[in-house]
C-alpha cells in the first residue's frame, strides 16, 4: 500500500522516506529474532546472543507475544496507507494523535505520523535513538496504543516485564539492535537519550 508524504512542500523527502524503509527492515528482523527465541536450539552458537537481547527489553514476557505484536506494527507498515504529514515547526521528531490511536492491540487506528525536521536534522539515521527507531515508536502508539511510560534504554530495560509490553520505547531499543552486525556487540545500557519525544497529543 502506497505511502504518502504531504506538507513537505520544498523539503525533500529522501530521508524520511530512508528513515521509514529503515524502521520496516529492522523492525522485520526484530520480530524473527522474537520468534526465533522460542524456534532456535538452545545448543546454537546464536542462541545466547539472541536470548540476551531478548530478556535486554522484555524479560520473562512470552517471546511469541512480542513476535505477534512486533508483526503486527510491521504489517501496519506494509499494508496501511499511511500518511506522514510534515510539520515544519514542532521541536519533537515525531508524533501522534491519540485519537488517532488503535484503543487497544487489534483495534482500527488511523495510519498517519508526523514527521518533524529534528527527525533527520542532526539525528542519526542509524544506532541507539535512531530516525527507523522512532518511527517505530510512533507506529507502536497507533497500533498497539502503547504507552510512553519512561524513555531510556536502562531504564526502559529495568520496567517490570507487564510494563516492558506496553511502553513505546522498548519496541524502539529492541528493534534498533537489529541494526548491528552482531547481537553480541549490544551497546551498553545508558540512558542517554535526546530528550525530544513526545507523547501521542490530545
Amino acid at each position: 500500500m502506497p505511502v504518502t508524504f504531504t506538507n513537505f512542500g520544498e523539503v525533500k523527502t529522501d530521508l524520511y522516506q530512508a528513515a521509514f524503509n529503515q524502521a520496516k527492515l529492522i523492525l522485520g528482523k526484530a520480530q524473527s529474532s522474537a520468534q526465533a527465541v522460542v524456534s532456535m536450539s538452545k545448543s546454537s552458537p546464536t542462541y545466547a546472543d539472541v536470548s540476551k537481547a531478548f530478556k535486554r527489553f522484555w524479560g520473562s514476557n512470552d517471546p511469541t507475544t512480542v513476535s505477534r505484536r512486533l508483526g503486527m506494527v510491521k504489517s501496519a507498515m506494509l499494508t496501511s496507507d499511511l500518511v506522514i504529514e510534515y510539520d515544519p515547526t514542532d521541536t519533537s521528531k515525531a508524533y501522534v494523535f491519540a485519537s488517532h490511536c488503535a484503543t487497544s492491540e487489534g483495534q482500527a487506528f488511523t495510519p498517519k505520523i508526523h514527521f518533524c525536521p529534528a527527525l533527520v536534522t542532526g539525528f542519526s539515521s542509524l544506532g541507539t535513538n535512531s530516525a527507523a527507531g522512532t518511527i517505530i515508536h510512533e507506529m507502536t502508539h497507533l497500533v498497539l496504543n502503547t504507552d510512553d511510560k519512561i524513555y531510556g534504554m536502562k531504564s526502559c530495560s529495568e520496567l517490570s516485564d507487564p510494563n516492558k509490553l506496553v511502553n513505546a520505547d522498548n519496541y524502539k531499543y529492541y528493534s534498533e539492535l537489529f541494526q548491528l552486525v552482531r547481537l553480541s556487540m549490544m551497546p551498553a545500557l545508558s540512558d542517554s537519550y535526546d530528550g525530544t519525544h513526545s507523547p501521542p497529543r490530545k
